[in-house]
């Protein structure tokens, strides 16, 4: 995305601080069109026009928006997930001390409930219980449709199998939400940044015509009525004297 960059102002001790961040450019902008609104239309710009800059303002508007909205969404969906695998990794826990024990003769066979297994330093295999969260949601799912799949007399009686198939449905289902709302707000984010860019040239520009027709090319602090944000000019730090070395 191309951005018009303005120097505005031929001398003095201040400058104009244009917004960096989404919701300050935002801000700006509806500050822009308000201030514009109360004047008569003889004092209006121009250019760009009180209707252009309030289109490209309601662009910036909704893609802001789509892109927090969708953020919460995000999250919900990701604390909701978080709060599923938190109550499942204790049984999920006991499952594989469960299935460890039952199986110890073979324990490469616990692969089939998502187990996955090493070969130690005397060629025995050894178990690799999961650690992280990613870990215990993929071994929810194997365990459950492998628990599923036997005949009843063959499955663990603890911990609930019915308990854990239902925390497997509730992880994928809030899974799935989180992927999709991710996906969702990385769509806002690229409409926020595709519609800002054009808000803030919009906003330059004006910014630059109304130092030059307005205030004969000089900053002045009135320009903060339009919502720009006016400050002084930083004073350069003094270089420090170069240190003499010592003979």
């Amino acid at each position: 995305m191309g951005q018009l960059t303005i120097k505005v102002g031929i001398s003095g001790d201040l400058q104009v601080d244009l917004p960096i961040t989404a919701a300050g450019g935002i801000t700006l902008g509806e500050h822009y069109v308000a201030h514009e609104e109360s004047l008569p239309d003889e004092q209006r710009l121009k250019a760009p026009s009180l209707d252009d800059v309030k289109a490209a303002l309601a662009r910036a508007k909704f893609g802001h928006q789509q892109a927090q909205s969708q953020e919460m969404k995000r999250a919900e969906s990701a604390g909701a997930y978080h709060v599923v695998m938190t109550e499942a990794k204790p049984l999920l826990k006991e499952a594989a001390e469960q299935l460890e024990w039952k199986y110890r003769a073979n324990p490469a066979i616990l692969e089939q409930w998502g187990l996955p297994t090493k070969i130690g330093a005397r060629g025995k295999a050894l178990i690799v219980r999961p650690k992280i969260e990613p870990q215990f949601a993929k071994f929810l799912t194997a365990y459950v449709a492998r628990e599923q799949s036997l005949p009843e007399a063959d499955r663990l009686t603890t911990p609930s199998l019915d308990r854990l198939a239902a925390l497997s449905i509730a992880a994928t289902q809030h899974g799935a939400a989180r992927v999709a709302a991710a996906d969702a707000r990385q769509i806002g984010v690229e409409t926020r940044s595709a519609s800002l860019g054009p808000l803030l040239d919009r906003l330059q520009l004006a910014c630059g015509l109304l130092v030059v027709l307005r205030y004969d090319g000089y900053i002045t602090k009135e320009l903060q009525a339009w919502g720009f944000k006016v400050t002084a000019v930083p004073t350069p730090a003094a270089s420090e004297p170069p240190v003499e070395p010592q003979a």
